[in-house]
């Protein structure tokens, strides 16, 4: 069944549309907002693979020359690998998505999403967003929540609601954000300076509008939702939380203070590896690895709580650093003779080293994108 749900987003008309493409997907949604067109598709697997300790998601976007009727402009035409910009548009979709899938779902999951117009006049990335919120929550995947994005941008000091390509040359913010009606939960932003309360209002202003848009796919959900797969909750082995809780409690404080990294890891580990001696089954035996990763995960939950603990309660932080204490710091410029420049910057125990080579006009990039 075909389902369509238009509403106007900063004077301009967005569409969504189920129903049309893509049916074999756990869920496909199409976003119109002006001429730019995008497709975004939600598939599940059947079936859970053995092992998993981790939530393995993949989100991938994908832009074709065709959709703003240009062909690439390098001397091979084939489309490969991503470029920059989709490969940053993946990141601004995952990041606010990941968290809100239950902890306990383990099913290999894909977001994709195509751009099938672009038009002159809107980045199809923030469209590419609220596609793939729509098809997740209109699909069968446990991801029970709607979601909207939106680009604030500040041209003569007002905001504009998703700045066209011509406004964002001329403004003095560029921010792009993802949420639910009750929290922000993914900003990415770049800007001149502006004023703690310019940026306050920017993130009011984009909140308000990821609410209308959250209502939006409320009404799609409400036509075409399926019906969500239920993941039921592992219960906690509370006796065995218990126990490991009575033999490390005391001495975990002591273990993250080790100002060391590599020795406080090591600490931890030791101190792991002696509560659990008289709690594992026999190497040989079929539940031993079950039972070696269940105790890895309470003791790093426990690691975890301690360290809160700590923070509220003491104002001390890993190695017994205040909040505002911070790491010796050096840096040396100069470390690598051949390079145009370069610098060696030291921060405790962490380390980066910057080179920079000056190119000439022969090495400039030539991009080529769906920007006009």
């Amino acid at each position: 069944m075909k389902v369509t749900i238009e509403r106007e987003i900063a004077g301009r008309k967005m569409i969504l549309q189920t129903g049309l493409l893509a049916k074999q997907a756990n869920g496909a949604v199409t976003v119109q907002y002006g001429d730019s067109l995008i497709l975004a598709t939600a598939v599940m697997d059947s079936k859970e693979k053995e092992g998993l300790d981790f939530f393995p998601l993949t989100v991938d976007y994908r832009e074709k020359y065709y959709a703003s009727g240009k062909i690439p402009g390098g001397f091979f035409k084939r489309e490969a690998r991503p470029t920059d910009k989709e490969t940053l548009t993946c990141r601004i979709i995952d990041r606010p998505i990941r968290p809100m899938f239950p902890k306990e779902f383990k099913r290999e999951t894909q977001v994709m999403i195509s751009v099938f117009s672009a038009d002159e006049h809107n980045d199809p990335d923030i469209p590419s967003m609220i596609g793939a919120f729509a098809a997740l929550a209109i699909s069968d995947i446990p991801f029970d929540v709607s979601m909207g994005a939106v680009r604030i941008g500040l041209v003569d000091g007002q905001l504009v609601v998703n700045p066209t390509y011509s406004e964002l040359e001329l403004s003095d913010l560029n921010l792009t954000m993802a949420g639910t009606r009750d929290a922000i939960m993914m900003v990415e932003s770049g800007a001149n300076k502006i004023s703690e309360d310019q940026m306050i209002a920017a993130l009011e202003k984009g909140h308000e509008v990821i609410g209308e848009i959250a209502e939006v796919i409320d009404e799609l959900r409400s036509q075409a939702q399926k019906e969500k797969l239920v993941v039921v909750p592992e219960e906690p082995n509370t006796e065995l939380i218990e126990k490991l809780k009575s033999r490390v409690q005391s001495k975990l404080h002591d273990a993250i203070l080790v100002k060391e990294k590599s020795a406080r890891s090591e600490a931890l580990s030791t101190l792991r590896d002696e509560a659990a001696a008289d709690l594992l089954p026999a190497e040989d035996d079929p539940g031993y690895e079950a039972a070696v990763k269940e105790i890895k995960n309470i003791f790093h939950d426990l690691e975890g709580e301690e360290m809160r603990r700590m923070v509220l309660e003491e104002g001390l932080r890993a190695d017994g650093r205040g909040p505002s204490d911070i790491r010796p710091i050096s840096s040396e410029v100069g470390f690598v003779p051949k390079a145009h420049g370069s610098a060696v910057f030291t921060r405790g125990e962490t380390q980066s080293l910057g080179t920079t080579t000056l190119g000439t006009s022969t090495d400039e990039l030539i991009i080529d994108n769906l920007q006009p």
